[in-house]
């Protein structure tokens, strides 16, 4: 799941130059002109139905890296937490 996510955001990436001001028309021109698209191109070109699945993804990827973050500062701090209390 997570390296499809990651293929998905460089793809993302790469399509708008990593510019956020490029990436939500893009998304709001899926949503308001998505069955247009579609139906011109094959519905095998409609994006719309995995990008929940991404922004998920995506949101689950954030929060491990954050909890992953959590975790080490609070090891860091217990070790701390331990070299004061043998120094007194």
């Amino acid at each position: 799941m997570q390296a499809l996510t990651k293929r998905w955001l460089c793809l993302l990436d790469w399509t708008t130059g990593g510019g956020p001001g490029i990436e939500q028309p893009l998304k709001r021109q899926w949503e308001e002109q998505g069955d247009a698209v579609a139906a011109q191109f094959g519905s095998k070109y409609d994006s719309r139905p995995v990008w929940g699945y991404i922004n998920k993804a995506q949101l689950l990827r954030i929060l491990l890296g954050r909890n992953q973050l959590l975790l080490l500062l609070h090891h860091l701090h217990r070790r701390l937490e331990l070299t004061n209390l043998a120094a007194n």
